[in-house]
C-alpha cells in the first residue's frame, strides 16, 4: 500500500495544530532500535533526510549534494544513491514500492517540475497531461502511478500511469489530503468544495469513482487504504466530534472517538500521515504550545513512540512519517541538540 500524505501537508501550506492525547499503553507492544541518518540541517553532503520505507526496508528520501542542490536518494544497507534529476538541480520523492520503484518529482532543465519514475538506475520523465507540471504521488506493486498532472486548459487532473501511458482521471477540486494506490490498482483522494468544505474522499476502481461519505459531520480524512480495499480514516460526527472509521464494500463504520484535549491554542487532534496494510498508522502529536510527539496507531489505540525506545538513547521523536508492513518506522525527531531522521526496527523476541 502507498500513501502521499505528506506531501499534501506540505503543499497545501495549511498548518495544523496538533493536540496531545492521554497514550494508553497496550500489551505486547514491540521495543525498537534506532539507525540514525544524520542531522537533517547538518552542513555538508550525504546526510540522509529519510521520509518513505518499502517492506524490503529500503528507504527513500533527500540527500544534499555538493553543489548544495537537493536530490531524490535510496538508501538500503547503509548505502545511499543519489537518484539524480530530469536535468534540474532539485528531486523529492512521494513514494517508493516493495520492488524499489521510487516516484516524485523533479525540475526539468527548463524549469518545470514533472513527474519521475525511478527504477533500475534510472529517472524517466513520466510527462504531463498537456500541461506545464505534474505530480507522481504513488506507485504500487504492478508498477501503477498516481498523480496529478496539469491538463491542457490549466486545470489539475488526477492521472493514472501504466505501461507507458498517462490515464485522465478527471478534474479534481481544491485538495486537501493523502493520496494512495493500492496492490488492485484501486486509487484513494481526497478534495474539498472550496476551503470551508463540506470535504470528500473518493475510491476510483476501474474508471468508477465513489464518495465514500462522512460519519454524518463535513469532513472526512483518510489515513490508509489497504490491499482489500478498506479505507482507515477518521470523519466529524453531526455534532461536531471526530470519530475514527473503517470504510468496506460500501459501508462506513464508526470504530471510536479520536482523542481531544484543551491546550492554551484551544482543541486539536492527532495527524496521522502514512497506513499500512494492517491498517495502522503513524504520524505526531501536540500542539504549539506542546512537546511534539511521533505516535502510532494500532487496533484502535495511540502509541507514544518514545515509550518503545531505550529511556538512555538521547532521542526525542516528533514526527512518525512512514511504516511497512514489517513494523518498521521512519521518524524525524530531536538527537544531541539538532534535527535527524532515523529508522525504527523492532527488537525480535
Amino acid at each position: 500500500m502507498c500513501s502521499a500524505n505528506r506531501v499534501l501537508f506540505a503543499q497545501s501550506g495549511l498548518t495544523f495544530f496538533l493536540c496531545l492525547l492521554a497514550c494508553r499503553p497496550i500489551a505486547a507492544q514491540p521495543q525498537y532500535t534506532i539507525t540514525d541518518f544524520g542531522a537533517a540541517r547538518q552542513n555538508g553532503v550525504g546526510v540522509v533526510r529519510a521520509s518513505l520505507i518499502n517492506n524490503r526496508g529500503q528507504v527513500a528520501g533527500t540527500v544534499l549534494t555538493r553543489q548544495g542542490d537537493t536530490h531524490a536518494c535510496l538508501w538500503e544497507q547503509g548505502k545511499t544513491t543519489d537518484l539524480g534529476t530530469l536535468g534540474g538541480n532539485y528531486s523529492e520523492p512521494f513514494a517508493i514500492s516493495n520492488i524499489g520503484q521510487i516516484v516524485g518529482i523533479s525540475n526539468s532543465a527548463h524549469g518545470d517540475q514533472h513527474a519521475f519514475l525511478w527504477q533500475q538506475g534510472e529517472m524517466r520523465d513520466l510527462g504531463t497531461l498537456g500541461g506545464r507540471t505534474s505530480h507522481a504521488y504513488c506507485i504500487n506493486d504492478l508498477g501503477q502511478v498516481l498523480g496529478l498532472s496539469e491538463a491542457a486548459d490549466g486545470k489539475t487532473h488526477a492521472f493514472l500511469w501504466q505501461q507507458g501511458k498517462l490515464q485522465d482521471l478527471g478534474g479534481v477540486g481544491a485538495m486537501y489530503g493523502g493520496y494512495y494506490l493500492n496492490n488492485h490498482g484501486q486509487a484513494l483522494f481526497s478534495e474539498a468544495d472550496g476551503p470551508a468544505g463540506p470535504e470528500h474522499v473518493y475510491l476510483w476502481e476501474k474508471g468508477h469513482k465513489t464518495d465514500i461519505g462522512t460519519l454524518g459531520g463535513k469532513f472526512v480524512y483518510p489515513i490508509g487504504l489497504d490491499d482489500m480495499g478498506r479505507v482507515l480514516g477518521d470523519s466529524s460526527l453531526k455534532n461536531g466530534e471526530f470519530h475514527y472509521f473503517v470504510w468496506e464494500a460500501g459501508k462506513m463504520t464508526d470504530i471510536g472517538a479520536v482523542p481531544r484535549v484543551k491546550t492554551r491554542v484551544g482543541n486539536g487532534y492527532a495527524v496521522f500521515l502514512h497506513g499500512n496494510n494492517a491498517l495502522e498508522a503513524v504520524g505526531s502529536l501536540g500542539s504549539v504550545d506542546t512537546t511534539m510527539r511521533a505516535v502510532v496507531y494500532r487496533h484502535g489505540v495511540v502509541i507514544d513512540l518514545n515509550t518503545l525506545i531505550s529511556s538512555h538513547s538521547g532521542w526525542t521523536l516528533t514526527f512518525g512519517m512512514s511504516l511497512n508492513d514489517n513494523g518498521q518506522i521512519i521518524c524525524s525527531g530531536k538527537f544531541q541538540g539538532s534535527v535527524h531522521t532515523c529508522l525504527l526496527t523492532p527488537i525480535a523476541k
